[in-house]
Parts: C-alpha cells; structure tokens; sequence
C-alpha cells in the first residue's frame, strides 16, 4: 500500500465548483476546518475555483477530505410526463416505465461507470406500487446534475421507444439441421470470426493488416475485441447485412465526405457515416454483469494499431 506521506513532491491542485458547492464549504466551514486539519497545506477558495497546494501527499490527504464532505444526495422517480389526457402517449410512457421498473439492471453499466470514475454513487429502486424507479444519486452537487441529465436522456429516448425489450430476451443459439448447415457455413465463419476467444493475435493482425483485408475484416477484429474481451453484446446492421446476408457495399462519392459530422441537442458536433455504406457500423450494448472500462477498450485498439476518436453523449459511446 503507497502511503499518501511518502509523496513528498509539490503540487498545486485547482477543484472547480459550483455555486450550491462552494455554498457548502462556506456555511458548513468545511475550508476552515481543512486549513485547521492540514496546516502544511495552503488552501484558497477564490471565484469557484479551490486551491490546494503543498507537498503531494498532504494536499491529496485534504483534497479527500474536503470532497467527502461535500457529498449530497439527491433523489428523483424516473414519472409520466405525458397529461393522461394524451392518451396514446400517456399510456405508452406508463407501458415503458413499468417495463423499466422491472429490470432495474440495465443501469449497471451507468452506475459502476459513475463510481469507477467520479465516486459517485447510484442506487436504483423498483418502487412496485406505482411502476416507477426512484434513483439515489449519492456525490458532488455539480457530478449529481451530470448524472441527473442522463437520467432525463434515458427518459426523452424512452418517450418515444414503441417496445421495450428485457436484456436477455435475445435467440439462444440453435444447431441447424444438416440440411440447412450446408448453405451456411460462411454465417458460421463468420460468427466464429466476432466470437471465438481462442483466437489468436496472428489471426487477428491477418485481418486487420493482411492482404486480404477489407473493410469489413477489420470491423470484425472490433467486434471480436467488443464481445470475446469485454462482454459486450453485438446487435443491429452489422449481424444482419453482413454476418447473415454478406451484403458490402460502398458509397459511390469522394471518399473525402463518407463521414460528416452533425450537431446534437447539446451542440456537440458528433460523426455520421454515408448512408450508402453497408454494413454501417458495431452496435454494441454494454455487458450488465461487469464495468465496462472505455480506457482498457481503447487500449486494446491501441494495441492492434487501430486510429480512433472517442464522442461522448449522455446514453453513449461514439468510437
């Protein structure tokens, strides 16, 4: 275990707040307190901004206690908005929150990102009397609005969702009769290729870097990394076009403008490829049953030489 003390180096460590938490720190006297506890340490507050600045360890021991004191909880249902007086989509929000309310697990992946991350944590309750889940939010004021907000993406997404389906309500793998196995050994291939976990790194650099590499081999290598290293579940074109209909096809235009970049509601600008590419892209859901950590995924990437850009939205990664 490294002991904060034997981190003797300076160093200048600046925390921006907002305005409820600098409130807090003042009325609570949590700076005073702190300049009392770690007097080695010299501690400001000016303008949103707090400033920590000392020998390594110290300044990490008081930034510790400082955060921790400024946890708050905030509570909220995840409701109808809809009048029930708009009954068709009164009554498909009320459909959708119950389908919610009864599969609590599907923001796990959300909940372990925001504690491996930020430390902040999130709890999600059924509440069975009116089908609604009631969320925790357990961290800074400023990281409790962040999460807040995708709360509030997951319900304008979920306003205008027809169906919900449960997680593992997909196909089990089926053996197909002899008959009908000899017209598909290339789906089988295929699926061998994005799921096998045995195969090797030589198999892998063939099709991303060898001569017969194509743009869809390398997706696979993606896909294969997604699934067989991170548990995530591969849905969406790419099975459809090309593992079982081994469809390909290319936008006819300048390779310059294949990929364009639209803003988002928040004035992001995010990348959208041509719609002519087929198979378009890797539409992964993230495993329920473990973290899914972006930077280990990006390493792998990194490994087998694969150039990306990581777009950040409240629901999603873009890659």
């Amino acid at each position: 275990e490294i002991k904060s003390a034997w981190i003797e180096y300076r160093l200048n460590r600046k925390i921006t707040l907002n305005t409820a938490e600098e409130t807090k720190l003042n009325s609570d006297n949590i700076v005073a307190n702190a300049k009392k506890a770690f007097s080695n340490v010299q501690i400001q507050l000016n303008n949103h901004i707090l400033s920590l600045e000392g020998s390594a360890g110290s300044v990490l021991d008081a930034e510790l206690d400082i955060l921790q004191q400024l946890v708050v909880e905030m509570k909220f249902s995840l409701s109808n908005e809809y009048a029930p007086t708009a009954k068709a989509d009164y009554e498909r929000m009320q459909r959708n929150l119950e389908g919610v309310s009864k599969m609590p697990s599907i923001f796990n992946p959300m909940k372990w990102r925001w504690e491996a991350e930020h430390q902040v944590k999130i709890t999600v309750n059924n509440n069975k009397t009116n089908n609604e889940c009631e969320i925790i939010i357990e961290g800074r004021d400023s990281q409790n609005q962040y999460a807040y907000n995708e709360f509030r993406s997951f319900l304008s997404w979920l306003k205008n969702c027809a169906v919900i389906r449960h997680p593992n309500a997909g196909v089990p793998p089926r053996i197909l009769k002899p008959a009908m196995r000899k017209t598909c050994f290339d789906i089988e291939e295929k699926i061998s290729r994005i799921t096998d976990n045995k195969r090797t790194s030589i198999e892998l650099w063939k099709r991303l870097k060898g001569s017969k590499a194509t743009r869809e081999s390398r997706m696979e290598v993606v896909a294969w990394i997604a699934i067989c290293k991170f548990d995530c579940r591969l849905e969406g074109g790419f099975v459809r076009d090309w593992v079982v209909g081994n469809y390909s096809a290319r936008p006819s235009e300048d390779p310059s403008t294949w990929l364009h970049f639209t803003p988002n509601a928040a004035g992001t600008p995010l990348p959208y490829l041509n719609k002519d590419f087929i198979p378009s892209d890797l539409d992964c859901h993230l495993p329920l049953h473990k973290y899914f950590d972006i930077d280990k995924f990006l390493d792998n990437l990194h490994k087998y030489q694969i150039e990306y850009k990581v777009f950040r939205e409240d629901w999603r990664y873009i890659i």
